[in-house]
């Protein structure tokens, strides 16, 4: 798996998934695959429609270009001049990019600058007793979740954005 990186070019973020393939359709999620290797891309989104996905799929079509504005519009151009769009959406996420490798964008509630993490993010160890970022706090106690008691990653978006990913080691609620 390569060190994938979402760059910034022009104003816009592309994504590193040219050339991919629409290869299956799971859950509602668009698998883009990688023709050289296994790397995957998850692709969701409340505006992508089922319809067009599964004609993707049954075409296998490559990805030309995928980019993510600065208000957090997705945009996916393929082959055969096909582009799907999903913008922000004011109460939810409204789409969300997972894979290649460590790349994960997201359209925040409200739009505006996507969060964005990748492998050049920010990754923490953090152990039971250490100081968790009060924005993190706030955020885990506004679902009602116990803060973390065991240890776990912490990996914060590209960017510095107030947004954060959690992934257990042995994360014990």
């Amino acid at each position: 798996m390569s060190d994938y990186v979402v760059n910034e070019v022009g104003g816009v973020f592309v994504l590193p998934i040219d050339g991919f393939i629409s290869a299956e359709v799971r859950g509602g999620e668009l698998i883009l695959r990688s023709p050289g290797s296994t790397d995957e891309a998850w692709v969701s989104g409340t505006r992508i429609g089922e319809d067009v996905v599964r004609q993707l799929v049954g075409r296998r079509a490559r990805v030309e270009r995928a980019e993510v504005n600065r208000d957090s519009t997705l945009r996916i151009d393929f082959d055969g001049g096909v582009s799907v769009m999903n913008p922000a959406a004011d109460e939810v996420e409204a789409w969300e990019v997972r894979g290649p490798g460590h790349i994960l964008l997201v359209a925040l509630p409200g739009g505006g600058e996507p969060a964005i993490w990748d492998s050049t993010s920010e990754v923490r160890v953090v152990r039971p007793g250490d100081q968790l970022p009060a924005s993190l706090v706030k955020m885990i106690e506004s679902f009602g979740f116990p803060i973390p008691t065991g240890e776990f990653e912490l990996r914060c978006t590209t960017g510095g954005r107030e947004s954060f990913e959690l992934h257990p080691r042995t994360l014990l609620w």
